[in-house]
């Protein structure tokens, strides 16, 4: 059931996410989401599987957000910082536009890629429990991976298997809990 019933979700199997090729040859990615459209995306949404290390494409005017799924994690270089990015840790927003390298530690790590209109958008980690509040149009999702996320708003419950994608393009206010043991929550404003 929906959370909204004038908003019903869109769920994606990440199995049904066709695997691209990087150009470097260095991974793999797997579109979940890109909103409004693939022609026109203002936002990206997807699973990197990282193989080694890369430079990262650079996109002016975009908000990049990187948060790791599988693996011992990722070095991710950019001008003046280094950051190392684990599963234990949060989401990391960063400039889409800056000079940026990711090196995957001890082995193949797979990742949680965000690309945003900057300042739009926002992605959690989600640990039991996350309430959340909607003033308007927002779009809202939420990636399960291992195991299962549930939203609830009101009456209604949804239920986003592992390796899936639940998302919606919200018009109205909406106010909820999202849960999971292993889930990601994604709110942008269009």
């Amino acid at each position: 059931m929906s959370p909204s019933p004038a908003a019903p979700w869109t769920t994606v199997a990440l199995q049904a996410a066709r695997p691209q090729p990087w150009r470097s040859g260095a991974g793999v990615t797997r579109e979940l989401l890109a909103w409004p459209s693939a022609e026109d995306a203002r936002l990206h949404l997807c699973v990197d599987d990282v193989h080694t290390a890369s430079a990262l494409p650079r996109r002016e005017g975009s908000e990049r957000w990187l948060a790791v799924l599988e693996g011992e994690g990722v070095l991710l270089r950019v001008p003046k910082a280094r950051h190392r990015l684990t599963r234990a840790g949060e989401p990391l927003r960063l400039d889409a536009g800056i000079v940026a390298d990711c090196k995957p530690l001890r082995g193949p790590a797979r990742d949680l890629h965000l690309l945003a209109m900057p300042g739009r958008a926002v992605l959690l980690r989600v640990r039991g429990e996350l309430t959340f509040a909607t003033g308007g149009l927002t779009l809202l999702a939420v990636y399960a991976h291992t195991a299962a996320a549930r939203i609830s708003a009101g009456p209604a419950t949804l239920s986003v298997p592992a390796y899936h994608l639940g998302w919606v393009l919200q018009e109205e206010p909406l106010a909820g809990i999202v849960a999971g043991a292993d889930a990601l929550w994604l709110e942008a404003t269009p």
